[in-house]
Parts: structure tokens; C-alpha cells; sequence
């Protein structure tokens, strides 16, 4: 079975979260600094989510990812 874990950090919230000892070598990692967060991927799950878009949404009754 597979290891699937994708782990998204939002700095404004959440402040070291992730501990290096948890980031493997083959884990793929992005930093979006003007978003304040950071996606951290394991290798086999990065296939999966490769040119997808994530969206939020501000809004008071329906807000959050899409």
C-alpha cells in the first residue's frame, strides 16, 4: 500500500508543523512565500495531484478549498 500524505501548512495559522525528521529525500516540496504556505508531498502521491489547481473561497457561508 502506498504511503498518500499531502500536508499543507498555513503559516498565518500553524508554525512549525512539520518537522525536518518527517520530510523524506524523495518528498516533493513547494514554497509559495507570497501565499504564506508551504505543500509538502510524498513522492507517490505527487502523480495524483500534478496540474491541478487548488481554490479557496472567502465566503461567509460557503467558504473554504474547492
Amino acid at each position: 500500500m502506498f504511503k498518500h500524505q499531502i500536508l499543507i501548512i498555513f503559516l498565518d495559522h500553524v508554525e512549525n508543523m512539520l518537522n525536518h525528521n518527517e520530510i523524506e529525500e524523495d518528498d516533493y516540496i513547494q514554497q509559495f512565500d507570497e501565499l504564506k504556505f508551504i505543500l509538502s508531498i510524498d513522492s507517490t502521491s505527487v502523480i495524483y495531484i500534478y496540474n491541478n489547481t487548488l481554490d479557496y473561497s472567502n465566503d461567509l457561508i460557503s467558504g473554504g478549498f474547492k
